[in-house]
């Protein structure tokens, strides 16, 4: 299926969809990953570390469940500035969005990809935005590197949908957290296997 999902459901999952499944989620410490349960294993992550970092970050995962692995990678981190005009944005604050948003994003997909192809299943859902949709005045580089996450998961599900690995592309309007003032992206993951699903998004108070 081509498109874009909306979050909108009449009907609970069934429970035996979800129960026992092992759901890797970056930027799990606020926004909408703040509401994931307790209980999680926490793996420290900086997404723009670099390839190998990542790397050992996708195997130290796989060998927390060494009998399924990772069945559900959600990307939720992201890297986001203060509104600002397209004629000052700078290339360090371009590098540093893009770093975290498309490059350590494609990248921990690249290298935990095989490990999905290799047990037949897998399922990759991105939490993009709506910015990479619609154009976002005073957030160019932001919504560029969202329409850059858009393009890459819509055409990876065409070449893995027949390989037994999904590709979900969630695109959300803005969601209030802590760090919306431009902080940097919380440099950690967590990892966790239970049948619990996010069914509500609150606001963040923190």
């Amino acid at each position: 299926m081509v498109g874009d999902f909306t979050l909108m459901s009449k009907k609970q999952p069934k429970r035996q969809e979800i129960e026992d499944k092992v759901y890797w989620i970056t930027g799990a410490s606020r926004g909408i990953g703040k509401h994931a349960p307790d209980g999680v294993k926490i793996l420290p992550l900086d997404l723009s570390s670099g390839e190998d970092s990542l790397r050992e970050a996708v195997e130290k995962a796989e060998s927390f469940f060494p009998d399924s692995g990772v069945d559900y990678m959600i990307h939720n981190a992201a890297f986001e500035r203060p509104k600002t005009s397209i004629l000052d944005v700078t290339e360090e604050g371009l590098k540093a969005t893009f770093d975290v948003n498309v490059l350590g994003t494609i990248t921990l997909t690249r290298l935990l990809a095989p490990f999905m192809l290799k047990r037949g299943h897998g399922h990759f859902v991105v939490m993009s935005s709506a910015a990479g949709k619609t154009p976002a005045p005073g957030q160019a580089v932001y919504s560029a590197s969202k329409y850059a996450l858009n393009g890459y998961f819509h055409t990876l599900r065409s070449e893995l949908c027949q390989k037994g690995i999904g590709v979900t592309v969630v695109c959300p309007g803005p969601i209030e957290t802590s760090n919306n003032a431009g902080s940097k992206v919380p440099s950690e993951v967590c990892v966790f296997a239970n049948s619990s699903s996010i069914t509500t998004v609150k606001k963040d108070k923190t």
